[in-house]
């Protein structure tokens, strides 16, 4: 999977907000990869569009926050530059922000603990990416799939090429960063509409055999037809690139996961 194509489904993802759909569902992307692998650089490449919001680490009162933001659609998608840390606390404070985190992107947020329960709350949702390494990814899966976590997303595996990895160290010695995104050929454009989305039932089928290594089909499908739409959007003058890209981002959704190609 080359990373300009990653860049591409997550900004996919992120434009399913604009994306006329059955559901309000937004689900998510977890990268997994071990450290140094540029999943943070990837990810941040969304924060060149609007209505994102690239941290670190969230409280609960942040979170609480920022259920404004998602109600008026000022914030779309929050990504997680290190998913790990907001498991480096009181383990009640982090279950606290896994369930926020878990309620966004499925069924919508509502209260938080100090709140009245009785008041009327409008639930919230957004897209969420994050970034892990492999070993925090082990250590914590069998939970997640027993509290429900895992199934609500589209877990991303992938290594660093022995090409790419010799493409970032040879960047670093002329003392310059790689460059992933718009260098790349990236275009972050948005829709001034809302679109209608947009799958043939033959594309639909195809999109399931993608996710049939995934922990749940449900949450995932709704967010890869979503994408697919965006990208359909946005190659409107290239129809057969959208399954292209997808096809190739699907590599990593296998449970042997794929290798990440870098271009300098």
């Amino acid at each position: 999977m080359d990373a300009v194509t990653l860049t591409e489904a997550l900004s996919a993802a992120h434009l399913s907000w604009y994306v006329e759909g059955a559901t309000h569902d937004r689900g998510g992307i977890m990268l997994v990869a071990p450290a140094g692998s540029l999943k943070t650089s990837i990810t941040e490449v969304t924060d060149s569009y609007g209505k994102t919001l690239v941290i670190s680490d969230l409280t609960i009162r942040q979170a609480a926050q920022l259920r404004g933001d998602m109600l008026s659609g000022k914030l779309a998608t929050l990504a997680f530059s290190d998913f790990a840390k907001l498991y480096a606390r009181h383990e009640a404070t982090a279950a606290n922000i896994e369930g926020f985190i878990r309620g966004i992107v499925g069924e919508g947020y509502r209260n938080v603990n100090w709140e009245d329960a009785r008041a009327v709350a409008l639930p919230a949702h957004c897209l969420v990416l994050g970034c892990m390494t492999s070993n925090f990814y082990t250590n914590k899966f069998g939970q997640w799939c027993e509290d429900g976590f895992a199934r609500r997303f589209l877990w991303c595996h992938f290594t660093l090429s022995r090409k790419g990895s010799m493409a970032i160290t040879h960047a670093l010695s002329r003392g310059k960063r790689l460059q992933i995104g718009a260098a790349n050929g990236f275009d972050a454009k948005v829709p001034i509409q809302p679109i209608p989305e947009n799958v043939t039932d033959r594309e639909a089928a195809q999109l399931l055999l993608w996710i049939k290594g995934q922990p749940d089909d449900k949450i995932q499908i709704v967010l890869l037809r979503k994408m697919l739409t965006a990208l359909k959007w946005k190659y409107k003058k290239d129809p057969k690139k959208p399954m292209k890209i997808l096809a190739e981002f699907a590599m990593s959704l296998r449970k042997e996961g794929t290798e990440l190609e870098i271009v300098e």
